[in-house]
């Protein structure tokens, strides 16, 4: 009987482990079963991020091709992640979205910290995972680093909160491996470290340490192995011409073709910006911090004149609309004693549902198959561009290299060949270099550091064939050689682009 009766007391204890161990596979195959829908209608730049992880699991080598290094991928750490669930999962796309459900499991697990010690009950966690689940924008980035982007924000938030410095040190540090702009948590949070008192100036120094030494094994082999600190994908998309679109004006440009969905991605934003301005004194800091470092991410994409490319509009959305959710419940909160409590609850809840809804019905959850993301800029979907991958490694030689006027990643994984651009080759890097250089000030200086131990390799031609797409009816493609093949491609941002393969007389 005595070991009967200690038998129930460990049960006892350990059942609401159980009860959330249980709670939290549940949530993760509800997740799954939803990021799952998208399997087929991931954006090409995600395709780049499977092929990056694929050479590194199956050649150990940084690049688009295992025959070359190159040092395009933007999240160094994404990479290295979707790398390691591919061991478990062979198909490097599944292991994409299974990564996405894990993040994303994570963030719901986070968002229910916060808002335990924000609110002293889960319910604001959850209504802000829903609202960034739910969010056309990150749904139209799975398989990039976004997902993780917003993860590693939360948790630095969370240890923020909890006062543990050395753990956020190292939380930071990932998330600007994550992405390099995540370094603006870092200065809002570090500075404000740093500028309090109650803190010894021992505890600030070994938060700097921290943050310096976890960063400094990537960025040492970055710049000795790949030949750059920064990737060349932010100096490629710095210099990028959408016919006069920047990051600003880019909105106007998605609101125009994707009207609904825009709307929905920033749809909370005003109101947690215009609620943490009137309420500075009443919000928790990690609030206003996180309000503070979306306007901060949307000020500084503004300056460099970024393309606007919609995954970099995320961590603002994000941002903003988590902060419009912390503005709701604080109000509700501040109604709790009023009468007719009951009726509000069913009011607000009746407004869940539709947002719930609509939200669904805006990322096309349901509507099966999907073959677009909510919000994109591609010119084929990733079905069109398998096709075209597919038959390239069917019938091209994989000796032979393949000129590409066009987007990469898709066709590029699904065909395993050579295809050159200034992504897959280091080599057409240089004259973009050069034009650094001649630009002076920050830039100039920027470019030199970046650049001082770049190793262009060897040129990437001569090219036998060039894949491309033209405006005009004319298929014999003039002074290109002969047309080998053809490909009509359509999506709702380009309604119909022809694709062509030419092969290119002998040099």
């Amino acid at each position: 009987m005595e070991k009967l009766r200690v038998f129930g007391q460990l049960m006892s204890v350990r059942k609401p482990h159980i009860l959330r161990i249980l709670v939290g596979l549940g949530a993760f195959a509800c997740i799954y079963l939803y990021l799952s829908q998208f399997h087929d209608a991931l954006i090409d730049d995600a395709y780049i991020t499977f092929q990056y992880a694929r050479n590194l699991r199956d050649h150990q080598n940084w690049g688009i091709f295992p025959e070359t290094t190159t040092n395009t991928a933007t999240s160094p750490l994404n990479i290295i992640l979707t790398a390691g669930a591919s061991v478990i999962f062979e198909d490097i796309v599944d292991a994409g979205i299974w990564l996405a459900a894990i993040e994303a499991t994570i963030l719901l697990a986070v968002l229910g910290l916060i808002s335990k010690r924000i609110f002293n009950q889960y319910h604001f966690g959850i209504a802000g995972f829903l609202v960034t689940m739910l969010n056309p924008l990150v749904v139209s980035s799975i398989g990039l680093e976004t997902l993780l982007f917003l993860v590693l924000i939360c948790m630095s938030l969370y240890l923020f909160q909890s006062d543990q410095w050395h753990w956020l040190a190292m939380i930071l540090a990932l998330l600007t491996l994550t992405r390099a702009d995540g370094i603006l948590l870092f200065l809002i949070l570090g500075g404000y470290l740093l500028k309090k008192r109650a803190v010894s100036k021992s505890r600030k120094i070994l938060f700097l340490c921290i943050y310096l030494f976890s960063l400094a094994p990537w960025y040492v082999f970055s710049w000795f192995s790949l030949g750059s600190l920064i990737p060349d994908t932010f100096f490629l998309k710095f210099n990028q011409s959408w016919k006069g679109f920047s990051y600003v004006s880019g909105l106007a440009l998605y609101l125009f073709r994707y009207p609904s969905e825009t709307v929905f991605s920033f749809i909370l934003a005003p109101m947690g910006v215009l609620y943490v301005l009137r309420n500075k004194k009443k919000t928790p800091q990690a609030v206003m911090f996180l309000c503070l470092f979306g306007c901060l991410y949307f000020s500084a994409y503004s300056f460099l004149r970024v393309p606007p490319y919609h995954w970099y509009y995320t961590p603002v959305a994000f941002s903003l609309n988590l902060a419009g959710v912390y503005a709701i419940f604080a109000v509700l909160q501040g109604r709790e004693k009023k009468p007719k409590r009951e009726q509000m609850k069913i009011f607000y809840l009746a407004g869940v549902i539709g947002y719930l809804g609509v939200g669904l019905w805006l990322v096309g959850f349901g509507r099966q198959p999907i073959q677009e993301p909510p919000i994109h800029t591609n010119y084929a979907t990733a079905t069109e561009y398998r096709e075209i991958g597919l038959w390239l490694k069917q019938n091209i030689d994989e000796t032979k290299k393949v000129k590409l006027a066009g987007e990469i990643g898709t066709v590029a994984f699904y065909s395993q060949r050579q295809l050159i651009d200034m992504f897959s080759c280091r080599y057409e890097m240089q004259p973009r270099i050069s034009r650094l250089y001649q630009q002076g000030g920050w830039i100039e200086k920027m470019a030199r550091i970046n650049f001082s131990q770049f190793d262009p390799g060897e040129p990437c031609w001569p090219n036998d064939y060039l894949l491309g797409s033209l405006a005009t009816e004319n298929e014999s493609g003039p002074g290109m050689g002969e047309l080998i093949e053809t490909w009509t491609v359509s999506t709702r941002w380009i309604p119909k682009t022809r694709v062509f393969l030419w092969k290119l007389p002998n040099p």
